[in-house]
Parts: C-alpha cells; structure tokens; sequence
C-alpha cells in the first residue's frame, strides 16, 4: 500500500512538473530560433518565389531589300555590359543588333557600320554605332560579290529608351536609300538546343 502511494505521489508531482517543463522547453527552443535569425540562420529558410526577370535579347528575322542589298535583322539586345563592353555613361545600356547585308548582284560593295546604321528610339535623336571589337562585330569593308557581311552593330543609349528604330542603308556613295526596322520585344530569344 505505502509503494502505491509513494508512486501515486510521484506521479502527481511530475504531472504537476509537466507543463513547467514544456513551457520551459519551448521558451528555450524560441530563444534559439531568436539567436539564429540574429545571426542570420534561419533554421527554416522560407524561399520567396522568385521573380522572372524581363527577358533581354529578342528574336526579330527580319529581312529587307535597300537597293542591291538585302538586309536581315536576325536578333538584337538590351546589354548592360561586362568586364569588356559596358556603357560609358552612367544610366545607359547597350543595343547589340546581330545584322546580315547580302550583296544581290555583281561587283564589289563596301559596308562601313558608322556610315550605313543608325538606331533612334522615339523622341530622340539618332544614335551612330560605337566601336564594338568583339569577335562576332560586323565585318565593315570591301565585301565581294556574292558574299553577305554580317555580325553585331552596337549602339549606346539611355536605359529607358522607347520605340527603338533600327536603319540600314547607303551601300553606295550615289545611293542613299535606307530601310527601317522597329525592333520588337514581341520574340524573347531562345538558345538552339545543343
């Protein structure tokens, strides 16, 4: 009889003891929850789904005919630049427009980017290429017959640029004739699968 009460005793006391020791536990387990966000380790890390950014680069294949030439805008790129080209203006980017110009009839024909493309957007002056010496830049010079020049024309410009238009022409001093191409956002590019 005394052992039942003994065990009854002590039953009650840890029945008393029980929701002392929980709350105590769960104060601890807050208290180091608290520390670890403090220092920057959340035990659970809630990942916040992340936002798609706007695409850069768009697809635009489009072709069009100046004079003997054809004229294809392949892609082209809003380009915030890297270690090797980057905008020398605060505040700007840099449009890369990969062009092909294909000589339709004989004879030798001379493609100078800084004479034959210009870039405007709305309401803004028109913009000339700057020097991009990058391995696929636009092959600029004497092209033979038969041959297309092709390669990227690059421009520099504000980065809240609107309504960019893209022209192409004067491939002959005594032929000033032009072509506009407004570059849509309609077509982000797509990498080929390789």
């Amino acid at each position: 009889m005394r052992r039942v009460k003994i065990a009854a005793i002590l039953l009650l006391v840890l029945l008393l003891a029980l929701p002392t020791m929980l709350l105590t536990a769960c104060k601890k387990e807050e208290a180091e929850e608290e520390e670890a966000v403090e220092e920057g380790v959340a035990e659970e890390e809630v990942l916040e789904p992340e936002e798609e950014a706007e695409p850069t680069k768009f697809t635009q294949d489009e072709t069009k005919t100046v004079g003997e030439h054809k004229v294809t805008v392949k892609t082209w790129e809003l380009f915030a630049g890297d270690d090797k080209l980057k905008p020398s203006k605060e505040g700007n980017v840099l449009v890369l427009i990969d062009v092909e110009v294909a000589h339709t009839q004989g004879g030798v024909f001379m493609v100078a980017s800084s004479m034959s493309f210009r870039l405007k957007g709305k309401g803004t002056k028109e913009f000339e290429p700057i020097k991009y010496k990058k391995k696929d830049a636009f092959t600029d010079g004497m092209i033979e017959p038969g041959k297309t020049a092709k390669g990227i024309v690059a421009f520099e410009v504000p980065k809240d640029i609107e309504g960019l238009v893209f022209t192409a022409g004067k491939f002959k001093y005594d032929d000033p004739s032009k072509v506009k191409f407004e570059l849509s956002k309609e077509t982000p590019y797509e990498e080929p699968p390789a």
